[in-house]
C-alpha cells in the first residue's frame, strides 16, 4: 500500500481549540508565585484566652494562625466604635 494514497485527515484540534489547548499549557508551566515570606512572632496569652483560642481550632478543625487571621480580618471589619468596645472588653 503506497502511503502517498492514504486519504489525510484535517487535524482533530481546531485552530482556535489549538491555541487555547497551547495557552492552557503555557499557564501550567508558569512557576507559581513566591508566598509572602512568614516573620516567626512570639507573644504572651493568659490562658483564659488560649483555652478559648484552642477550643475554636478544635471545633473548626484549623490551625491556631488561620483563627487569628480570620479574626484580624473580622476585626479590621468592625466600625471604630466597635472595635473600642472589644479594646474595653479585654481591659477588664
Amino acid at each position: 500500500m503506497d502511503i502517498n494514497k492514504l486519504k489525510k485527515h484535517a487535524p482533530i484540534i481546531e485552530q482556535s481549540e489549538s491555541k487555547t489547548v497551547n495557552d492552557f499549557i503555557a499557564q501550567g508551566d508558569k512557576k507559581p508565585t513566591k508566598k509572602a515570606e512568614s516573620i516567626m512572632v512570639g507573644f504572651r496569652m493568659d490562658e483564659d484566652t488560649l483555652e478559648r483560642l484552642d477550643r475554636l481550632t478544635n471545633g473548626l478543625g484549623k490551625k491556631r494562625i488561620n483563627i487569628l487571621r480570620a479574626s484580624l480580618l473580622a476585626f479590621e471589619s468592625l466600625s471604630p466604635s466597635d472595635k473600642a468596645k472589644f479594646l474595653i472588653e479585654i481591659m477588664r
